[in-house]
């Protein structure tokens, strides 16, 4: 009969020992597959903050230059006026040159000839002045636009960011649950 307890006793023993290891297999493979999914969701995570923040400076950026080519389109408006005050200014002088010249040779200055000449020097001078203002306005105008296509831009980059950033948790999520 102790044969028999201890024989007992010594497969009761082996059958703990297996469940131990069983136990001690399974939590460790639990373990590791926890460590996993814990270092892939985490990696994930940088992964989209990291999408997020390229998308973030990257629009940043996009602004910025918008910024720049809004005050670019000013500064030609500027140039712009710049260029027809000193239209303007060459008018004056060519129109007092031609005066003085008429009345050192004895033109009278109210005479149709006189009168032509300054309608000439005026209508070249507003020439210029439309031509240099059209000019400007299409300057101006294209630097606008330009300005709105990068605002647009800077918006399409953040959001395709927060949808890089959404496809890249849901793609992890849907291999953590294919995993199990």
């Amino acid at each position: 009969m102790a044969v028999f307890v201890s024989t007992l006793f010594a497969g009761i023993s082996s059958a703990a020992t297996a469940a131990g290891s069983a136990v001690t297999a399974a939590t460790s493979a639990l373990s590791a597959a926890g460590i996993l999914t814990g270092l892939q969701v985490a990696t994930t995570g940088i992964a989209a903050l990291g999408t997020l923040g390229a998308a973030a400076q990257k629009a940043d950026a996009l602004r910025g230059e918008a910024v720049d080519e809004g005050l670019r389109a000013n500064q030609d408006f500027i140039a712009g006026q710049q260029q027809a005050n000193e239209v303007r200014r060459r008018l004056i002088a060519t129109v007092t040159d031609q005066a003085v010249a008429f009345a050192s040779n004895g033109i009278d200055l109210s005479s149709g000839v006189v009168a032509d000449a300054r309608k000439a020097a005026d209508d070249l001078a507003e020439q210029q002045i439309a031509t240099g203002q059209a000019n400007t306005g299409i300057r101006a105008m294209s630097r606008r636009l330009r300005a709105d296509r990068l605002y647009a831009q800077a918006e399409q980059t953040e959001t395709g960011g927060v949808f890089g950033a959404l496809a890249s948790l849901g793609d992890a999520a849907l291999k953590i649950g294919r995993r199990g």
